[in-house]
This record gives structure tokens, C-alpha cells and sequence, in this order.
């Protein structure tokens, strides 16, 4: 068995985060695999999401696009990435707001 130390904080490599989400849904399956079927492909879409995101911040947009149909939502994830870059760049002071 292979335990994962997990620190408080998110990691910032995409691989490592992948891999700690992979960890958790593999570690939970049994209870994931009790949920109705809408449940479940919402709670992997969610989890699927997320790591495609950290690729989509280490600049990974190939890999973040895998992720995004992996979701089986790939309209919902797309747009979502697109919601939180726009967010992410407004934050920055990136944009022109006068």
C-alpha cells in the first residue's frame, strides 16, 4: 500500500498533484461506487476538473485539455477554465479596467 504525505498546502507540480487526487479517489472508490451514477460522474468530473486545472496554471494546456474530456463535461470544463483564467488575470491587474 503506498501512503502519500500530504502537506497542508497544495503541491505546485501538477504531476504530484495528479497524483495525490488519483491516490484519494482510488482510496475512496468503495464509497464513490455507492453513489447513483449522477453522483459518481460528478465526483470524478470535479476531481478530473481539478487536476486539469493544475496542469492549465504549469502552462500544460494539452495535458489540462485531456483532463477536460476526461470529465466527460468537456464544454462545462473548458468553460470553467476559461471563467477561472479570465478571474485569475482580473486579480493580477493584467487587464486594462480603467
Amino acid at each position: 500500500m503506498l501512503k502519500y504525505k500530504i502537506d497542508r498546502n497544495l503541491p505546485t507540480d501538477a504531476v504530484i498533484a495528479e497524483n495525490y487526487r488519483m491516490h484519494y479517489l482510488n482510496k475512496l472508490s468503495y464509497i464513490i461506487d455507492q453513489l447513483t451514477s449522477d453522483k459518481r460522474k460528478n465526483v470524478y468530473a470535479y476531481n478530473y476538473f481539478d487536476i486539469g486545472k493544475g496542469y492549465l496554471k504549469n502552462k500544460k494546456f494539452i495535458k489540462a485539455l485531456q483532463w477536460a474530456i476526461k470529465t466527460k463535461k468537456t464544454i462545462w470544463a473548458i468553460n470553467q477554465y476559461i471563467i477561472d483564467a479570465f478571474s485569475f488575470v482580473s486579480k493580477k491587474g493584467l487587464t486594462k479596467n480603467d
